[in-house]
């Protein structure tokens, strides 16, 4: 059930993006809107509970003792919180690439 609302979250944020990256409007309607603090935490910690169930869920499925299943998903957030600056800074310089990852959500 965790899967199935994180994957429409996942659908419908990235229809939203692409939206208005492609159609929103410009200028200073877009300038006015700008998140909550609130609305932002809220959406990492959906983002953060898909993403890391995802991986346990994987770990589980190839592994089969429980030592392994552990070391394997500290070793994914490892990786994640080592690797996040430099992917997100690579991001914000192709922005194309967000919208092909956005195109490859839905």
């Amino acid at each position: 059930m965790i899967l199935l609302c994180g994957g429409l979250f996942l659908l419908w944020k990235s229809t939203h993006e692409i939206h208005e990256k492609l159609e929103g409007e410009d200028g200073a309607v877009t300038s006015r809107l700008t998140p909550t603090f609130v609305s932002v935490v809220i959406q990492i910690l959906l983002l953060d509970i898909v993403f890391s169930l995802d991986s346990v869920i994987t770990a589980v499925g190839m592994a089969r003792k429980l030592e392994v299943m552990i070391a394997a998903v500290i070793i994914a957030l490892i990786f994640m919180l080592i690797f996040s600056g430099r992917i997100s800074d690579f991001i914000h310089q192709h922005p194309t690439l967000k919208m092909l990852a956005l195109s490859f959500c839905c």
